[in-house]
């Protein structure tokens, strides 16, 4: 029974990848992430700040992250999501210049069995500043506020855990400038309550 589902896993993500709306995705990366998720398994929060973990001193951070939010906390067929981001172009010199172009890798996740983090789809170099027009051009000790709509998932998607590790790259450089983490619940309904990132509900 075990191996008979986690085959049915498996085809349901691949389905997923088949069907996704991204492009010049690398569909060859299908593995266990190793990734340290220390924050995403003991805090409160689903999401984290990961420019540490892509090689990012906190000396060089570019752009910061709070506000990270899904509407609704838990996502369910005939949802939709929406996902807010607050962006911060940390003054580090008091002389950086202005960014006009924001490139994003996204890396997506799924817990297989509730367990094991697998990567199933890793897409490269998003145009952000395309995605968002109140993104760029970005001034140093700037903030804004980016928000991302997403239609139903696909009726196949299986349910669980994602993670979504979207790593920010400065487009004419290809500077890394930034790393934000983070996860939803997708289930077949919403019982109440906000997700604790240890999975148990908030009411």
């Amino acid at each position: 029974m075990l191996i008979g589902r986690g085959i049915c896993e498996m085809l349901t993500i691949l389905l997923l990848v088949i069907h996704s709306s991204r492009v010049f995705a690398d569909f060859t990366h299908l593995q266990e992430d190793t990734t340290n998720t220390h924050n995403l398994h003991e805090s409160d929060q689903d999401w984290y700040d990961c420019s540490s973990e892509v090689g990012i001193s906190s000396n060089d951070i570019v752009l910061s992250f709070s506000n990270v939010r899904s509407r609704p906390y838990i996502v369910t067929p005939d949802s939709g999501q929406t996902i807010y981001k607050t962006i911060k172009y940390n003054n580090r010199t008091g002389s950086d210049p202005i960014v006009n172009d924001i490139k994003v890798d996204f890396h997506q996740y799924y817990k297989l069995f509730g367990k094991k983090w697998m990567t199933f789809l890793i897409v490269y170099n998003i145009d952000e500043c395309k995605e968002h027009d109140n993104l760029c051009p970005l001034s140093p000790g700037e903030t804004t506020e980016v928000v991302t709509v997403h239609p139903p998932l696909n009726k196949l998607t299986p349910f669980g855990w994602y993670r979504s590790r979207q790593i920010y790259k400065d487009g004419y450089s290809g500077e890394l400038i930034g790393c934000v983490d983070m996860r939803f619940k997708y289930a077949r309904s919403k019982v109440g309550g906000r997700l604790r990132g240890n999975g148990a509900l908030i009411e």
